[in-house]
């Protein structure tokens, strides 16, 4: 379960746990009871046990056959032929409600051996126009991989439906899917889901067309939520009172009466960790025939922030539309949004009524005619609509109206200079400013202590404030200036007990010989600053920083430690550059590992010799002792005269098999079945030569494959951990014949 915590201001928004959740996507631990099973529709088959070399021919077989634990490869093509899955009657085309790793992608590769390699391009499950694509239920977490879902139908969930479980899903798309009620592409019931890198078009419902989440604490991160048309409401997604979080993400030209873009119904509470989030995001071209062309909230409370809001269309609230809202809103920009107002704040009718309560600082409000609307409830203060605003930059028909109460201070006016508004790719940073924008260093200071990463950063993940103070709008301007802190976001995992280390560098990029004065600030006391606290560079020079976190033994899974490291100019105050590290607390023992193979040839004649290199890479970033198995397999075997291997590896002619142990650790070392480098450097490489003699009588294709798997731990990537080389074993050059001249002598 993930929680977003609060830290700084009255609602914290967790955009650095938002990110990290792409972390530690991959499946369960390695697991000698762990069974991989593998599906192809083409030549698949459900008479037999979905081994690698008789795959079944469902994913459904696949998953009836699987225990907890087990991992399910699903063929997106077969040879050259792609494949599509799909059923029969009403039923889903897979439903699973179990704890599995369903992966799709793979390239099926048969008649040289069965050779299963990870693709790029999702597996496609089609609905057909008459069943779900997926239903995932049940108290489960699996981990569901590349798939593309069409024509899904259904009452709750046309392509895909999650009741009650927290699937992490990556790389899924969702297209022309249809519910009779919610969720045409997506529902999401109490659900902790995790959508990494997800799209979802041209989908259809009653309300929530592309996704409909109800309750849980749903995290979307890199998504695009287009073209989808709901009925009534929530055009792109439904959010009904639930603390989803949405994260990077393109919402843009859906439709609907009311909410076209995005539709909050609740919650309407004061815990800020049962709130909505919008973090990130673009809102632009929805469409609602009603009220709400942006964003429309119920009765919501939510935070928003580093969100730009542009080019919607609707009768009231053509950018928002608040009915009894209360969000807190940093760090947006409104722009071109059309109908009689971009912002509408209402009420919901009742004795009393529920007022509205939007507070947003540092926002741009442009283009409008007029740009804040504030109705009224018929009763005083506190039941009036009350809307705050905290350093605006205001250029409008009219900047606001309305019997409702409004409250600003430190307007700016002036020309707001946005460096494109149109379309990629003519415009491809659509409603940044420039360099000589009125929005320019204008916001109001943000953040202090405790630091809260979030508000620190902008639209594009850029460090903010650069220069002088905050800019106003969803865009910070990067500034030049004579001091840099590379990378300005750094974000690693460890687990309890473990140590990481940061690693930054220190740049001095001004005429002048500097010194810099190092501050860090951490959330919870974990990191050191290795280096100096001060560090004198001459121009143009830079030097190494590095910051170590200490995880200690009793801290819990899903924690963060989140430092703030500022480098600050003696002679020059104004020159100061800052940047952040954030740890993330993990499940002891994950790895990122990377496994590639090369041929020194790519043809040889029969009976001669091939010199394979493999080089297997751990990423960290935990540092601690690590176990790896290679297995090397050729195929066809019939092309193998001999094999050598490196010490510690076992080879097994018949079958074409080499296994190899390899283990990295400390002290740095070698000996006979361990290979084992300085664990205080990251990333440690093993590398090994195969030597593989062919035989005198065999000519065609070779592959050679080599695999890489965890003895036990979690692999962060597993997609690299697989490469292969093919060589072309061609017959010998058939022999010359020699004439000579005879002589004869009388």
């Amino acid at each position: 379960m993930m929680k977003l915590k609060s830290i700084g201001m009255t609602l914290g928004l967790a955009i650095s746990l938002v990110a990290l959740a792409t972390i530690g996507l991959s499946p369960h631990p390695g697991n000698a009871q762990t069974t991989v099973l593998y599906v192809s529709s083409i030549t698949g088959s459900d008479a037999g046990l979905c081994t690698q070399d008789v795959p079944c021919a469902t994913i459904q077989r696949a998953i009836d056959l699987a225990v907890p634990g087990d991992e399910i490869r699903v063929a997106s093509f077969d040879n050259l032929d792609a494949c599509r899955y799909t059923g029969s009657g009403a039923s889903a085309v897979a439903a699973l409600n179990k704890e599995l790793t369903l992966r799709g992608g793979y390239v099926y590769v048969h008649g040289l051996g069965d050779i299963w390699t990870p693709g790029v391009i999702p597996a496609t499950i089609d609905g057909e126009d008459a069943r779900q694509g997926l239903v995932i239920t049940g108290n489960i977490s699996p981990t569901i991989q590349l798939f593309t879902l069409i024509n899904g139908a259904g009452n709750q969930g046309g392509n895909l439906a999650v009741h009650g479980a927290h699937p992490r899903l990556t790389g899924i798309t969702v297209l022309s899917g249809t519910a009779t009620t919610s969720g045409g592409g997506i529902y999401l019931f109490n659900s902790e889901a995790v959508l990494s890198g997800l799209a979802a078009q041209n989908n259809q419902a009653r309300d929530g067309g592309g996704l409909f989440v109800q309750g849980g604490g749903v995290t979307i991160l890199a998504g695009v939520i287009q073209g989808n048309t709901a009925s009534e409401s929530g055009g792109g997604l439904y959010l009904k009172n639930t603390a989803t979080a949405l994260e990077g993400a393109l919402v843009i030209s859906n439709s609907a009466v009311s909410g076209a873009g995005l539709m909050l119904d609740g919650p309407l509470t004061a815990d800020p960790t049962q709130v909505p989030l919008i973090l990130n995001t673009y809102v632009r071209y929805n469409q609602a025939t009603g009220d709400g062309g942006g964003i429309y909230l119920n009765q919501a409370i939510a935070g928003i922030l580093n969100v730009i809001v542009a080019d919607n269309s609707a009768t009231n609230g053509a950018g928002a539309y608040l009915r009894g809202a209360s969000p807190l809103l940093w760090h947006t920009t409104w722009a071109q949004n059309e109908g009689q107002n971009g912002l509408f704040v209402s009420h919901a009718p009742g004795l009393p009524p529920v007022p509205s309560f939007p507070v947003l600082t540092n926002s741009i409000w442009v283009s409008h005619t007029v740009g804040v609307y504030i109705a009224s409830t018929g009763y005083p203060f506190p039941l009036q609509n009350h809307a705050t605003f905290n350093g605006t930059l205001w250029s409008n028909g009219a900047d606001w109206a309305g019997p409702g109460e409004i409250v600003h201070q430190n307007d700016v006016t002036g020309d707001t200079r946005f460096t494109c508004t149109g379309q990629a790719p003519a415009c491809l940073a659509p409603y940044h400013i420039v360099a000589d924008s009125a929005a320019l260093d204008a916001g109001v200071a943000l953040g202090g202590p405790p630091f809260d990463l979030n508000l620190m950063l902008d639209i594009d993940g850029e460090i903010r404030p650069s220069g002088a103070g905050f800019d106003l709008g969803a865009d910070e301007v990067q500034e030049p200036q004579g001091v840099f802190l590379l990378p300005p976001l750094s974000m690693l995992v460890a687990a309890p007990g473990q140590d990481v280390t940061h690693t930054l560098s220190l740049w001095n990029t001004s005429p002048a010989t500097e010194t810099f004065d190092l501050t860090f600030r951490p959330d919870h006391g974990w990191s050191t600053l290795v280096t100096a606290t001060a560090i004198t560079l001459g121009p143009q020079q830079n030097a190494p920083l590095a910051v170590r976190v200490a995880v200690p033994t009793s801290a819990a899974v899903g924690v963060q430690e989140t430092t703030l490291l500022t480098a600050t100019s003696r002679t020059e105050p104004d020159h100061q550059a800052g940047a952040v590290q954030v740890t993330q607390v993990i499940t002891p023992a994950t790895t990122d590992l990377t496994v590639r193979k090369t041929s020194a040839t790519s043809e040889v004649v029969s009976g001669e010799s091939i010199r394979f290199t493999v080089v297997l890479t751990d990423s960290g970033p935990l540092t601690d002792t690590v176990a790896v198995t290679l297995t090397d397999t050729t195929v066809p075997t019939t092309a193998i005269g001999g094999l050598r291997a490196p010490a510690g590896c076992t080879v097994n002619l018949a079958t074409g098999i080499t296994r190899c142990g390899i283990t990295f650790d400390q002290p740095a070392r070698q000996s006979h079945l361990r290979y084992t480098l300085d664990d205080a450097v990251l990333p440690r490489t093993w590398t090994g030569e195969f030597t593989l003699t062919t035989t005198e009588n065999y000519s065609g294709g070779l592959v050679n494959t080599v695999i890489a798997a965890l003895v036990s731990g979690i692999e962060a990537n597993p997609a690299d951990n697989v490469s292969a080389a093919a060589v072309q074993v061609i017959p010998p050059p058939a022999p010359s014949t020699l004439y000579l001249p005879l002589l004869v002598k009388q």
